[in-house]
């Protein structure tokens, strides 16, 4: 896990959609925040004292991707839905739930969007709400940091399953993916225990 992040770091609402320009520095586009408040998190995140060449994103687009980043999110908390931490596990749920939106972060870079990715490597409906939903929009925010700065614990899965403990020791791949990450046992009121990766 990365360290802490510090009180100046974007909050929920960052989105990674950015309008780029000849010679200028990605803008995140910042839910309710002024312009100057997306610039100022665009200087904080580059490290530069000039911001002149960051380009915000049009609100269209950030509202669109901050729409996107919460269905995900939503996914992820209908797919790990009653799940616990348990004092067996290899990691922690909400590890593997970051582990989840990096997968579908890689799924959109491969085919275009949380829409489309779908098609390939579908998630259960989106359940925005509930105690877990804040933990996996904060999954999905982490993720979206960590890929920006070219972290993957992943490895570049694309695919992600849940397995029962019969599953998880019998091994082998998944639609013809080679296992990336394995993260569990967590306690589950359902027969799914383990939450696996895979990838090409």
């Amino acid at each position: 896990m990365e360290p802490a992040l510090s009180a100046f770091d974007p909050p929920l609402s960052v989105c990674l959609i950015g309008l780029l320009s000849e010679n200028s520095r990605p803008g995140f586009g910042v839910r309710g925040s002024t312009l100057h408040q997306g610039f100022e998190a665009a200087k904080y995140l580059n490290r530069v004292e000039d911001t002149t060449s960051v380009v915000p994103n049009p609100w269209p687009e950030s509202l669109k991707a901050q729409q996107q980043n919460n269905e995900i999110a939503g996914q992820i908390n209908h797919e790990t839905l009653g799940m616990k931490d348990s004092k067996t596990e290899n990691e922690s749920l909400a590890s593997a739930e970051d582990k989840i939106a990096h997968v579908r972060l890689n799924g959109i870079k491969k085919w275009g969007s949380n829409e489309k990715a779908q098609k390939y490597a579908s998630l259960v409906s989106a359940i925005e709400n509930g105690s877990g939903y804040k933990i996996s929009q904060q999954a999905v925010e982490q993720a979206i940091r960590e890929d920006s700065k070219g972290i993957d614990p992943t490895h570049g899965a694309i695919f992600y399953n849940m397995r029962t403990v019969g599953q998880f020791k019998h091994g082998g791949r998944f639609q013809g993916q080679k296992i990336h990450t394995y993260s569990g046992p967590y306690i589950s009121k359902g027969p799914y225990k383990y939450i696996m990766t895979y990838g090409p």
